[in-house]
């Protein structure tokens, strides 16, 4: 997903084996390749402009824009579970194989076609290896290049040791039919990982700001909160479980960007501000001989708000601008092993 897209989640919540029935336990040495795709595409439904000047409201032409955004993301991991001890993963090397984003917006106003915008983003990610390994003392997991790859180790800072989806399978006994829930603390980090599985991979376009972009990211999965997240056994069939889950959820968030000298000069002031609501369905499909996840899919509606307040002095006096931005959309998400 690339909406604005980090956090450091408890890592027993990610690796960790369910009792009972079902259980995420790869083999040492064993690989497992994995392809993440995703698509978003949004529209407008609605936008606003608000001009204040020393209080009083002015009128301003609101033109008729229509806005259609469409972002296709892909990427290829391969897993090598170099160690592996009564079922718990201790050294995980995850390979980033391929990882791409594209982005696509088309905009008209009046009933006038703008130029598109049409956009291709990558990480420098691409090509490298890191070395997962946990600290059994601290719970935490410890990152680093593998020693023939010399990556920025910024880049490492908000990558997730996630594999597998083992976060959504029930613990203990369960039978088909069975519903159960994730707590407050499960379910917001479990969303956080059906939104981002790999973490910060530093997606970006060669105009774009890495920074900006990824305290965006940090912000957005700080934000996030769930309102219900139910899963369900739907089914146990030729070795394979089918469990599917629904969740509601959202997250919002504020900032500041940085201003060129001049505006700052002027004494303006920025303020962004973020909201997203999201409905998602999807199912998981478990190899309950081999132990691990063979399919994962949902999709989602989400609604959108973007508004930006603009502040400052002009010639007319105390200026302040306030631009808001209504989407509704979908996201579709599929992960396959190769």
């Amino acid at each position: 997903m690339y909406l604005p897209q980090v956090f450091s989640l408890a890592p027993l919540l990610l690796l960790v084996v369910p009792a009972g029935d079902f259980q995420y336990a790869p083999e040492e040495g064993s690989k497992i390749q994995r392809i993440y795709t995703s698509v978003l595409e949004m529209e407008l439904i609605e936008a606003e402009v608000e001009i204040v000047v020393d209080g009083e409201v002015q009128d301003a032409p609101q033109p008729e824009v229509e806005v259609s955004v469409r972002q296709e993301s892909s990427q290829q991991v391969t897993d090598t579970f170099e160690k592996v001890a009564d079922g718990n993963i201790l050294v995980l090397t995850r390979a980033y194989e391929a990882l791409s984003h594209s982005e696509s917006v088309e905009v008209t106003v009046n009933g006038e076609e703008q130029d598109g915008q049409n956009s291709e983003s990558e990480s420098d990610l691409e090509g490298l290896t890191v070395r997962f390994t946990l600290d059994e003392e601290s719970d935490e997991w410890k990152k680093a290049w593998i020693e023939d790859d010399e990556g920025d180790d910024d880049l490492l800072e908000y990558l997730e040791a996630t594999s597998g989806y083992s976060f959504l399978l029930p613990s203990g006994k369960i039978a088909v039919g069975d519903e159960w829930e994730l707590d407050d603390d499960e379910a917001v980090q479990a969303l956080r990982l059906l939104l981002d599985p790999l973490g910060e991979l530093n997606m970006l376009g060669e105009d774009e700001d890495s920074e900006e972009e990824l305290e965006s990211a940090i912000l957005f999965r700080e934000g996030i909160e769930t309102e219900e997240f139910k899963l369900q056994l739907k089914s146990m069939e030729d070795g394979q479980a089918v469990i599917v889950f629904k969740v509601e959820g959202s997250t919002e968030f504020e900032r500041t960007p940085e201003l060129p000298e001049e505006m700052q000069a002027m004494g303006m002031e920025v303020l962004e501000g973020f909201e997203l609501a999201l409905e998602m369905e999807g199912e998981l499909v478990w190899d309950l001989a081999a132990q691990h996840m063979i399919s994962l899919e949902y999709t989602s509606e989400l609604e959108m708000l973007n508004s930006s307040t603009q502040s400052g002095s002009g010639p007319a006096g105390e200026v302040e601008i306030t631009q808001s931005q209504s989407f509704e959309g979908e996201i579709t998400f599929e992960v396959t092993l190769q």
